[in-house]
């Protein structure tokens, strides 16, 4: 029987830390042992590699040099030109030994150019380009060493992982079609969510049958810019000379202006999306706190100083609040959900054990990432934001791991595993804080069943931006764009369509008036970007492969998808 998760700091620290990393080492060391590569002969194909590269970069110092001293060399036969040219037609009364020392310098650099020089820049530069394909020819032949390897990468080899390791946690093989309609039908999941901003890449799965999608998108935002622009003026002052009398001296003035406008930003996110039945009614919303993880004399004080607003709050019976504070006042302090609506589902989520818990979490500086999220509880719908998972690629992606060098695949393939590990348990570690979630299945889960064949547009949209925008982006955008995308299923073709949404420039000049020296108004031009929206629609015809072919080719098809053509 598999068991819940209570205390998942104690537990990552204790367990599933280490746990996870044997599982990395062992599922790597199979893929090796089910591959049949020659890592003997690899290594030695790499460390000729190492060797010609070697090689290579010290014929290239050579050349570099050699090149140099060309030119200082035609720079001197140029001179030696000018100067015997000079001795013997411009200053014809030039001495014997000046005229035989000009023509000498210029045969003499002359020879060392045409004899030497160049030679052996033409040589160093054919040894240079026959080390060149040495060297493709060597990776070539190491990455055929590794092709049977680097085939066995697979979409849900990571999340395969992670579910091994942690009780109760398992991820779709793709994000299907079923798994949304679940969230919109059991959970009241609202869509509108998607419509402002571009799925990166999104995995879905379960925490003890509840659903959960993790999400990386791209939103557009609006920020400023400011913009300067200058303008000298000239001006005339009377001042007293050296000889007592005044007389007119010019002046001249750089005058600066500026004007702020606004301009269009990308910013890219990262959510945790979670249906869970427990606490149906209940609403709340968290920061992450400044008190999280200080525990100083003044901390302490700012601490003291924020429990009496919360009780203030709580003693205040006159607004529409319905706060009352929990007996753990520094989960009060440090969870700080303050606007929750319903106190008596709050406490039946935050038992004592799940407050002692998540303050744990939250003061965190040796496990995790401490108190780096946004919690937002919506009825069934649980967001949360963590940033450290905006700093971390999500995406599973299988050719991240191919390589030439073995050496290079498993050391980098310990080394993302293990970081993906922490950084997709610490996103769910919150909700493990809450026995409920955990003890609360949801009803679809026990006797429904959804379609799970069909890829969800979260799916097709992720696979457009893996395509790339400059595939789709209209050609007058100067921005980045966001790119969405319809969902490739019903179509019977599989016709996508996307639209690339981004701004073109339109150039301005803007005149400020600004207060010169000279005791007037000048107006000084500032120019400025006016980004105004355009918009390009674009079809693709997208193929959705069965398991077993997406399994075969992985490095081909994006989890189940491709474009035909």
């Amino acid at each position: 029987m598999k068991e819940d998760i209570y205390e998942p700091l104690e537990r990552y620290a204790s367990e599933f830390k280490d746990k996870f990393a044997e599982i990395s080492s062992r599922t790597f060391e199979e893929l090796v042992t089910r591959s049949g590569i020659d890592i003997a002969a690899n290594r030695k194909t790499v460390a000729d590699i190492g060797e010609a590269e070697k090689k290579k970069n010290g014929l290239e110092g050579k050349h570099s040099l050699l090149v140099f001293l060309a030119v200082i060399l035609w720079i001197a036969v140029a001179i030696s030109a000018v100067y015997a040219l000079y001795c013997f037609f411009g200053d014809t009364d030039a001495p014997v030994e000046n005229k035989i020392g000009a023509i000498s310098g210029f045969i003499l650099s002359l020879i060392l150019l045409l004899k030497w020089i160049h030679p052996a820049i033409s040589g160093l530069g054919r040894k240079i380009e026959e080390l060149k394909q040495e060297i493709e020819n060597l990776i070539s032949l190491a990455y055929s060493q590794m092709a049977s390897l680097n085939r066995l990468f697979t979409w849900d080899l990571l999340p395969k992982m992670m579910s091994e390791c942690v009780p109760r946690l398992e991820f779709d093989p793709y994000f299907c079609r079923g798994r949304v309609e679940e969230l919109e039908n059991s959970f009241d999941w609202n869509s509108s969510f998607n419509n402002d901003i571009s799925i990166l890449f999104a995995h879905s799965g379960v925490i003890n049958d509840n659903p959960f999608v993790v999400c990386k998108f791209r939103r557009q935002v609006w920020g400023q810019k400011t913009y300067y622009g200058e303008k000298v003026i000239t001006y005339y002052e009377m001042v007293r000379g050296s000889d007592g009398k005044m007389h007119r001296e010019m002046r001249t003035q750089t005058l600066v202006a500026s004007v702020t406008k606004p301009i269009p930003e990308y910013v890219d996110r990262s959510a945790v999306i979670y249906g869970n039945d427990a606490a149906p009614e209940l609403t709340f919303s968290r920061e992450p706190s400044e008190f999280s993880g200080e525990d100083g004399f003044f901390s302490n004080l700012a601490k003291k100083s924020e429990l009496k607003k919360l009780e203030k709050l709580a003693r205040n019976l006159d607004d529409d609040s319905n706060f009352t504070m929990m007996s753990n006042k520094e989960f009060e302090v440090l969870f700080h959900a303050e606007d929750r609506s319903d106190e008596i589902q709050f406490r039946l989520l935050f038992t004592p054990l799940a407050q002692q818990q998540m303050v744990r979490l939250l003061n965190d500086k040796e496990h995790g990432y401490g108190d780096d999220f946004t919690f937002l509880k919506q009825r069934k719908i649980n967001m949360l934001y963590p940033l450290h998972l905006d700093n971390i690629d999500i995406d599973v992606d299988p050719q991240q791991f191919t390589h030439y060098s073995f050496d290079r695949i498993k050391e980098f393939f310990v080394e993302r595993t293990n970081e993906y590990f922490k950084a997709m348990y610490f996103s769910f570690a919150p909700l493990l804080t809450v026995p409920l979630y955990q003890q609360t299945r949801t009803f679809s889960s026990i006797y429904g069943d959804f379609d799970r064949e069909n890829v969800s547009f979260w799916e097709t949209e992720s696979f457009v931006n893996y395509l790339g925008e400059q595939r789709f982006r209209h050609k007058n955008s100067v921005t980045s764009n966001i790119l969405k995308a319809s969902d490739c299923y019903p179509s019977e073709d599989g016709t996508v369509v996307v639209e690339a949404h981004g701004f073109r420039g339109v150039e301005h000049t803007e005149y400020v008036s600004v207060y010169g020296n000279d005791g007037k108004w000048h107006n000084v031009p500032v120019e400025w970007v006016e980004y105004l929206p355009v918009c390009k629609t674009s079809r693709i015809e997208v193929g959705v492969a069965d398991q077993e072919s997406a399994a075969k080719d992985t490095l081909n098809i994006r989890r189940r998808l491709y474009v035909y053509g």
